[in-house]
């Protein structure tokens, strides 16, 4: 699909390292580990095993094949994680998180921070969420509907893994401000979410979105560490 591709295209660097934060079953990762990155993916893994594409069986054997391309999986609790004590400071190319600190229950702060400490001086941290003003759901609001996900998924959830807290350009400038982090540029993206549009219009309206980050489906924020 479009987006792995775009992810792909991004993240690619020779030869460096990256760590994916709640990076799942991503078929990115393998295709980066095949390219010559050296490639460490942290996340609950099992939790999400028995959803409702794939049966833990199914999962299990797509884990043994990104492993078998060259990808590290570490279970964790992303919400607790201190990469400086398992990596070292300033010792990695590259710490992406995609589509996953929404779902954290408690703050990321943890996370976040032990990553940047983690991040070479002139390395890059790379968050991608979804925008919780984008304009389809500014849209849904205007004419009364909700922006939240399902309500029966929630309400029937014994464990709810779905979005928590979205987000929107100014948390994610807030959130370089907090980690204390001036270089960095924020973007927006339309392939996740644009299929809520009519097939003939999707191209052109996510060409025009794209100079408003701020109405886009998903955002983006690349930091690139610099010591203070």
């Amino acid at each position: 699909q479009a987006y792995l591709l775009y992810r792909i295209a991004y993240m690619y660097k020779p030869s460096a390292t990256l760590i994916d934060l709640g990076g799942g079953l991503s078929p990115v990762n393998a295709v980066l580990s095949m390219l010559g990155m050296n490639v460490v993916v942290y996340d609950l893994l099992s939790t999400y095993w028995d959803d409702k594409y794939h049966s833990s069986n199914e999962n299990k054997a797509i884990l043994q094949i990104l492993e078998s391309y060259g990808v590290t999986y570490i279970e964790k609790d992303l919400e607790n994680i201190d990469l400086v004590s398992l990596h070292g400071a300033n010792s990695i190319d590259c710490i992406v998180s995609h589509h996953c600190i929404e779902h954290f229950h408690n703050s990321p702060r943890k996370m976040l921070e032990s990553a940047i400490n983690t991040v070479k001086n002139d390395g890059r941290l790379l968050i991608e969420v979804p925008n919780a003003a984008n304009l389809l759901k500014r849209l849904k609001l205007l004419l009364g509907k909700t922006n939240y996900g399902s309500y029966t998924e929630f309400y029937n959830s014994e464990a709810y893994y779905g979005h928590i807290r979205e987000y929107t350009t100014g948390d994610l400038k807030t959130l370089a401000q907090l980690l204390n982090q001036k270089d960095y540029k924020i973007f927006g993206t339309n392939y996740l979410g644009i299929d809520q549009i009519p097939r003939f219009l999707r191209k052109t309206v996510a060409f025009i979105l794209r100079a408003s980050p701020g109405l886009c489906a998903a955002i983006y924020i690349d930091i690139k560490k610099h010591e203070n």
